[in-house]
């Protein structure tokens, strides 16, 4: 128990190293010196096996290897504050305005179902939803919570969980097919009508790769285009062109027969959806019942 206990110290005095982003400011919040702050930092390293933090006299800067420790540290930390308010907290309803941010694609009809559930539930939470895939700044613009989906987490500073993993499906309607053929490969595209999302990097543009290969972008012929995927799935159902739509927005249009889904063999990256919040920030009951109650039913 004492070498945990002498890691969980370690953890915690190399989280405010990181926080203060210096070895002096750190021993001033601490009380320790910056000698004992260093000495620290080295049996923590010596323990894991790695470097953690690049330092100068002048700059300090996390290691690959540092960046993943402190991912877990700031995960550890949160889910302690999580477990004590819990404790302390377990009488108090959830209450007051909750402010979120999640992405467009998300006005579902199974989300809108879910935030009625959740509203009947929680009769003292007042929801505002911003419905965008801008970039948020969660503490400036004061939300609670924010939903997005990502390959990759380039903010240290924010707490993620993550709600569910996709992968874009090319769709047509079996009309479409029988009318135009079906494209064996991705060079096939270009003969199509395509319908894009018009809030895509480059919605003239898709992403396709084989066997874990580098990704390969085609050129699309886009003939319609918007930034309403429910708009995407419907003029693809209709027969008006291929689409690459996010599996969690169907329901049942492939298992019905009224989309087929085409290039399997070809698709992008899985991209995940997380909710994420501030690392520094009290999570309240509110937010935490939001996130536990979405995660449930997605």
């Amino acid at each position: 128990m004492k070498y945990q206990a002498n890691l969980l110290d370690g953890m915690l005095i190399f989280e405010q190293v990181v926080s203060c982003n210096s070895f002096t400011k750190a021993s001033e919040v601490t009380g320790h010196s910056p000698s004992h702050i260093s000495k620290e930092i080295n049996k923590l390293e010596s323990r894991l096996g790695v470097r953690l933090l690049n330092r100068t006299t002048r700059k300090l800067s996390l290691t690959p290897e540092g960046e993943q420790f402190h991912q877990h540290c700031l995960q550890l930390i949160q889910d302690t504050l999580n477990v004590q308010e819990r404790l302390q907290g377990l009488q108090h309803e959830p209450s007051g305005l909750l402010r979120v941010s999640c992405m467009a694609d998300f006005q579902s009809s199974k989300m809108q179902k879910i935030i009625d559930e959740f509203l009947e539930q929680y009769p003292k939470v007042k929801l505002e939803m911003e419905l965008s895939n801008r970039r948020v700044d969660i503490i400036t613009e004061g939300f609670d919570l924010v939903m997005r989906a990502t390959r990759d987490i380039d903010d240290s500073s924010l707490i993620c969980r993550k709600l569910l993993s996709f992968k874009a499906l090319t769709l047509a309607s079996p009309e479409y097919l029988t009318l135009f053929g079906t494209p064996t490969k991705p060079e096939d595209l270009t003969k199509h009508h395509c319908l894009g999302y018009s809030h895509a990097k480059n919605p003239n543009v898709w992403g396709y790769q084989s066997n874990n290969e580098k990704e390969n972008n085609i050129p699309v012929n886009v003939r319609f285009q918007s930034n309403d995927s429910e708009m995407l799935v419907a003029m693809c159902t209709a027969g008006k062109g291929i689409a690459r739509i996010p599996s969690f927005l169907l329901d049942s249009q492939v298992e019905q027969g009224k989309l087929v889904s085409i290039l399997e063999g070809f698709e992008d990256r899985t991209i995940d959806v997380y909710f994420m919040y501030p690392s520094k920030k009290h999570l309240s009951s509110k937010v935490r019942a939001f996130i536990d109650f979405v995660v449930e039913r997605l």
